[in-house]
This record gives C-alpha cells, sequence and structure tokens, in this order.
C-alpha cells in the first residue's frame, strides 16, 4: 500500500468524526438563565400578586401552608 493510500485510509475516518461533532448542539445550560440581550421581562400584575406569611412548608415542598 502506498504512503498517500494509507494516509487517506487514515484521515477518513477523522473527517467524518469532525463532520459528526461539528453538527452537534450543545444543550441549554442547567438552571436560570438571563434573557437575550434587547429583551424585556414583562412586569408582574398586581392581580396575580400573593401577599402573606409562611408558617409551615411540607418536606416534599408541595404543600406551603
Amino acid at each position: 500500500m502506498s504512503t498517500f493510500a494509507l494516509f487517506v485510509a487514515m484521515l477518513a475516518p477523522a473527517i467524518f468524526v469532525a463532520a459528526a461533532l461539528a453538527q452537534t448542539q450543545l444543550p441549554p445550560p442547567a438552571g436560570r438563565s438571563s434573557p437575550p440581550r434587547g429583551a424585556t421581562t414583562p412586569a408582574p400584575e398586581s392581580e396575580n400578586a400573593v401577599e402573606g406569611r409562611i408558617e409551615n412548608v411540607d418536606p416534599s415542598r408541595t404543600a406551603i401552608t
């Protein structure tokens, strides 16, 4: 086998791997993220606001009294 053919045979899989990696997209980071630049967040509506005092939180965090 010639040197050039051996070089091409070794390089071809690397090209396919590089192409596959270039097409993959990274997932968004976990947790809260800041809004994109220029985006505005809506102001909270006063009719949806809840005020009060929390006395007890269920250990499963499904009930607040």
